[in-house]
């Protein structure tokens, strides 16, 4: 069942940002779960959990656009 729209209201914890950070390094759920700190064991179910939270997806939404921005400023700039 997904997250109900509240969550999106809610801050990020520090580990949540973190691991919306990592997700944007290679779009890889698990591993950025083991890299923000969460156990190994766990990352697949955690992955899962957080991809379906709406304040986390906003986030990684926010990230990939912030990213794209920096790429086109440096083809635009430097191409």
């Amino acid at each position: 069942m997904a997250e109900d729209n509240t969550d999106a209201l809610k801050p990020l914890t520090g580990k949540q940002e973190l691991f919306c950070q990592e997700f944007i390094k290679d779009l890889n759920a698990v591993q950025a779960a083991v890299r923000a700190g969460y156990l190994p064991q766990h990352a697949k179910k955690n992955a899962y959990t957080f991809l379906r939270h709406a304040g986390i997806s906003a986030r990684i939404s926010e990230l990939k656009a912030d990213s794209m921005k920096r790429t086109i400023f440096f083809l635009f700039f430097f191409f």
